[in-house]
């Protein structure tokens, strides 16, 4: 496995890290006092020696199967071409599973409007504009939004693979990782409830872990996230504790003190600028808008009501959106628990914990529980450690197979709908009727 600040370079840099070792480049040998010293080797010359040697096995896992394949395309082309590739199966088999909207639906409508003209004061989203504005630059005029919101969704299952990579996984681990998200409620509501902005901010949410050593870029991202759904604001909890995990493993010996003042600082001023960029938008109607008074109002009134309302089904929308693949984050915070590795717990938990308080306000279960995705990917990084990638991978497509043959539920409210396309076909050829 790559290690140490060359491999994660070469990493990052598009370089494949199997050309590296614990002790530094394969090619540099220890030799004994006297020896005569092998002239050093440049770039190009590791490069070529490595795809004539094949790619090396990494801690964990072997260099045959899948995994060796996919080394060897990363060798022939770059480490982004594969994630590319990879993310454009795994979103094909989504489009397959459950069916591809093709016009747009529900608040999609509004969405899809405002792809067309992005600040209309009397549309309810109006402060969610960030996708719609996007859409509108590329052309993607009305139910175009949903080609940008299938694209979102294909950037973030390349993030999938390529973070995966950067932060040392092995490529079949890497790609049990992307197949996790991409067989789960955050790829699945994309491709099936036309309109829908989600995956931006899934996006976004992804940007953040893979930027949490820069606090600057980190609270930026946060505050372009506000734009596309104010949601994100949940994860705050989530976002200080991994900074602060993060801040504090870079520099040893900073007061936690100065972590949380620093942050605090950036934090207050993302949400500063998101405040003025809100006032800036002109709104005509403030009755119908999705502001913070539009879901105050009802909770002031009858405070459990909603609760009472999402309750008799939200079981079912819990499970809906992992499925199977819960086990992971429950897998590891177990054995997080065991080390006594309290950071480890808040990291995997505060995700779910921050996506379900949003049921206090809104009724969408299976679409608000998707913004815990961090916490399946975090149990993931965290148990690779303990089990080695060879084996977590094996793991992960079990569960993602036995999760495929449960039936793609949506839950909104205490409503069950359920997502038809390609695993209803599969259920009409097995028993002979479909819903």
């Amino acid at each position: 496995m790559p290690s140490g600040r060359r491999a994660w370079g070469s990493a990052v840099n598009g370089k494949h890290p199997s050309a590296y070792t614990k002790s530094g480049l394969r090619g540099l040998e220890v030799t004994r006092p006297g020896a005569r010293r092998s002239r050093p080797r440049t770039r190009g010359r590791e490069r070529s020696e490595a795809l004539a040697a094949g790619p090396a096995p990494a801690r964990g896992h072997g260099g045959g199967g899948i995994d060796g394949w996919l080394q060897a395309q990363e060798l022939r082309h770059s480490i982004a071409f594969v994630a590319a590739a990879v993310a454009s199966g795994l979103l094909l088999f989504a489009m397959l599973y459950v069916r591809p909207a093709l016009e747009a639906t529900s608040h999609g409508l509004d969405y899809a409007c405002m792809a067309s003209e992005p600040f209309q004061s009397h549309n309810r989203n109006v402060y969610r504009f960030l996708t719609p504005l996007l859409a509108h630059l590329l052309g993607l005029r009305g139910s175009g939004i949903i080609v940008l919101n299938l694209l979102m969704a294909w950037t973030l299952l390349v993030m999938s693979y390529r973070v995966g990579r950067a932060e040392g996984m092995s490529a079949g681990l890497s790609l049990a990782t992307a197949a996790c998200v991409a067989c789960s409620m955050p790829t699945f509501a994309t491709v099936y409830w036309g309109g829908y902005p989600d995956s931006t901010t899934y996006v976004v949410v992804f940007a953040m872990i893979a930027s949490r050593r820069c606090g600057p870029i980190f609270w930026a991202a946060f505050c372009v996230g506000l734009t596309n759904r104010e949601a994100i604001a949940f994860l705050l909890p989530f976002f200080f504790v991994l900074r602060w995990k993060t801040a504090t493993d870079r520099q040893a010996g900073i007061s936690r003190l100065t972590v949380v003042r620093r942050d605090g600082l950036l934090c207050t001023t993302a949400l500063g600028v998101y405040g003025l960029i809100r006032g800036a938008i002109p709104v005509t109607d403030h009755a119908v808008v999705h502001n913070v008074a539009f879901y105050l109002e009802p909770l002031l009134r009858s405070p459990w009501s909603g609760l009472k309302q999402v309750l008799p089904a939200y079981h079912l929308g819990f499970f809906s959106v992992f499925k199977f693949l819960w086990l992971v984050p429950v897998v590891a915070t177990g054995v997080a628990i065991r080390r006594r590795a309290g950071i480890h717990v808040l990291l995997i938990v505060l995700p779910v914990a921050c996506a379900v308080l949003q049921s206090v306000f809104a009724r969408d279960t299976s679409r608000l529980l998707c913004l815990a995705f961090p916490s399946l990917w975090l149990a993931v990084h965290d148990l690779r450690s303990r089990v080695g990638d060879r084996q977590l991978a094996r793991a992960l497509w079990v569960l993602v197979g036995a999760s495929l043959l449960m039936p793609p539920w949506y839950v909104t409210s205490d409503t069950v709908v359920t997502m038809i396309g390609g695993w209803t076909g599969a259920k009409w050829l097995v028993f002979g009727g479909a819903e």
